[in-house]
């Protein structure tokens, strides 16, 4: 998807500015379509020094005037890293949910691509018009069924089809789609483009605007919220009564997310992530189960283990219930038992009179954990399909934000009869579990095995319910493990690097042109701006904010009593349009903020040691070694 040929040159420029493209290999090209307007500049940068590891078309092998690649499969998930996927949902009039529409139309050929990335979601779909718009906001919204790609909340940002053709972004698209912001891909066109009709319902106004048109004053259909903003690649014909100029005429336009937080930024203004999932906090956790008859070690009876990880507040077991799929009891019955971070309790299935249940009263026994105890007739955990709540309700039917986590289980391996499939999957939705399509809960008929959720060798599998979007929400714990808790449910995140630098190309040979930016995320406070390079021997040199192609000697301040920045900051600090020979050795760049006015140190960075890399230049070869990132965060 790569604009008219004349875009080329741009498009090119750009790609020389991405590290991870110094190889000038791309992993995927695709081309939306056959019209040259969406591939002009894909062709481009292929004869110019680029190639691709894989392209793809709309149609066919090496179709249509574009010439290059192979048709897409619809349903292909490209895993681009970190949490960022691409998801194909449609091509040459073929859904994912297996609808098809007409697509005489090369317009309605485009492929459309779901991108997601944590929370953030992006769609595009080229030059697609309403025959295939209104089958693709409803696949969206339905399938598959029960957890549908998208959410009541919708889409994050709509790639505008047909460049805001008044015969693209319709009503039931919108509708369905219910985009926050939008971006426009528009140049100077005979059109029309962007249209007064396109850019009224995605404001979501009651009638069109547009004078001049025959829809002039009638109602537009739109029944979800106005888009929060309009970014759009250029101006388009003023003179054209049918033309919008609503929308900021931004010329590139860059989508920056870091996959966890709660806002993402179009050309740095930022918008917030619509049903941001909050991470979860620390809370008590499901760690392990023996369940089944034939691995009860070393207690011989059925046994849950919990555990309180490092940050959580601490808890009174007593407080706390456990609840099976028709059986419920207290967690703690002999006064308050109070668990603090790092404990484990073990709660027993023991119908004898022997065991004392531990308390803040008695302590902790020999073992170092609390042992607790659960004395009620008959059977109330079922070695079949059963499951396991821990609750601050004593409820068979706890709200779901009153539990704290849970345990799933299934006694049966190889094929699963049909029945126990459907008994499985309604135990996990009576339980408040999970999202099938993200992994989540469903047992499958095929290769029911123990990282499948059977526990014929031993095994059980938890799941938090507290964040249910989240494909690690499951740990599997082996046999007789007591006392040996997994990781926590929810990975932490890898932080947005809040000051980090990007060393370009990564390894340029001598002779050939370095250049080292520096990004910075937002920051609240005053402060200063330093950036040293520190050359083999010691010898310490300044970067020059007024002439990047030079340094300063000694230690000077890059800039002074900076107010701080209120949207992410971009900078190139250092560029050599040739790198000497002579220059063997180990250079360390550091970029660090302090308070404005104190001298720069280690101890009065602002909030932590900020960034450091290490750029080793051999005789040939400049290579970037990869920085420190900060312990401690900026007051952001």
């Amino acid at each position: 998807m790569g604009g008219k040929s004349g875009a080329g040159p741009t498009l090119l420029s750009y790609l020389n500015t991405i590290p991870a493209l110094a190889d000038h290999v791309i992993d995927y090209v695709i081309a939306s379509h056959d019209d040259s307007d969406h591939y002009g500049g894909l062709t481009y940068i292929l004869a110019h020094g680029y190639s691709a590891t894989t392209i793809y078309n709309c149609c066919g092998t090496n179709y249509g005037s574009f010439g290059q690649g192979v048709a897409i499969p619809v349903g292909l998930s490209v895993d681009l890293g970190g949490g960022a996927n691409i998801l194909c949902v449609v091509a040459k009039g073929h859904l994912i949910n297996g609808v098809t529409f007409s697509n005489s139309e090369s317009n309605n050929q485009s492929i459309g691509l779901l991108i997601t990335y944590g929370n953030f979601h992006y769609l595009t779909a080229g030059d697609m018009e309403s025959a295939g718009e209104g089958p693709l906001g409803n696949a969206l919204r339905t399938y598959p069924s029960g957890s549908p790609l998208l959410s009541a909340e919708g889409i994050d940002v709509l790639h505008v089809n047909h460049h805001g053709s008044r015969f693209s972004t319709t009503a039931s698209y919108l509708n369905n789609l219910k985009p926050e912001a939008a971006v426009i891909n528009v140049g100077a066109n005979g059109y029309g483009h962007p249209h007064k009709d396109a850019v009224d319902r995605l404001l979501a106004r009651t009638t069109y605007t547009c004078d001049c048109c025959d829809t002039y004053q009638q109602s537009t259909g739109v029944t979800v919220p106005a888009v929060a903003g309009i970014y759009q690649t250029a101006e388009g014909d003023t003179t054209d009564c049918r033309v919008s100029t609503e929308g900021t005429v931004a010329g590139n336009i860059v989508v920056t997310y870091d996959g966890s937080s709660c806002s993402y930024y179009l050309n740095g203004d930022p918008f917030p992530i619509d049903g941001y999932v909050t991470p979860d906090a620390p809370h008590l956790m499901v760690t392990e189960a023996a369940i089944s008859d034939s691995y009860l070690s070393p207690e011989n009876h059925r046994w849950v283990e919990l555990y309180l990880p490092p940050g959580a507040p601490s808890i009174d077991m007593s407080t706390l219930y456990w609840v099976s799929r028709d059986k419920k009891g207290q967690l703690a019955k002999n006064g308050p038992l109070t668990m603090i971070p790092g404990d484990i309790a073990i709660t027993h299935m023991a119908t004898d009179t022997v065991h004392i249940d531990e308390s803040d009263n008695t302590g902790k026994g020999a073992n170092g954990w609390w042992d607790v105890y659960t004395r009620i007739g008959g059977n109330y955990w079922y070695s079949t399909d059963d499951c396991l709540m821990i609750s601050k309700e004593n409820s068979l039917t706890p709200n779901a934000s009153n539990i704290l986590d849970a345990v799933v289980w299934s006694n049966y391996d190889g094929d699963m009869p049909d029945a126990a499939i459907k008994a499985g999957n309604n135990l996990i939705n009576n339980c408040n579990w999970g999202n099938p399509i993200a992994g989540s809960g469903l047992f499958a008929k095929k290769d029911q095995s123990a990282a499948a959720g059977s526990i014929s060798n031993g095994y059980a599998q938890r799941i938090c319910t507290i964040d249910t979007n989240s494909k690690g929400d499951w740990q599997i714990s082996p046999i007789n493990s007591e006392g040996t808790p997994p990781p926590p449910c929810t990975p932490t995140p890898t932080p947005t690097p809040l000051l980090y630098g990007i060393p370009s190309p990564a390894s340029p040979k001598v002779g050939n042109p370095f250049r080292f930016d520096v990004v910075c995320q937002p920051i609240a406070q005053r402060f200063d701006a330093y950036g040293v390079i520190v050359a083999p021997g010691g010898k310490i040199y300044s970067f020059n904010i007024a002439d990047a192609s030079s340094l300063k000697k000694g230690l000077v301040a890059l800039a002074k009593d900076i107010p701080g920045l209120a949207k992410p900051f971009l900078r190139t600090l250092y560029s050599n349009p040739s790198i000497p020979a002579g220059l063997e050795g180990t250079y360390t760049f550091i970029v660090g903020l302090v308070p404005a006015g104190e001298k720069p140190k280690v101890e009065n960075a602002i909030l932590g040691y900020l960034w450091q890399g290490d750029v080793m230049v051999e005789k040939f070869r400049v290579t970037y070694l990869g920085n420190v990132q900060a312990q401690r965060h900026l007051s952001c």
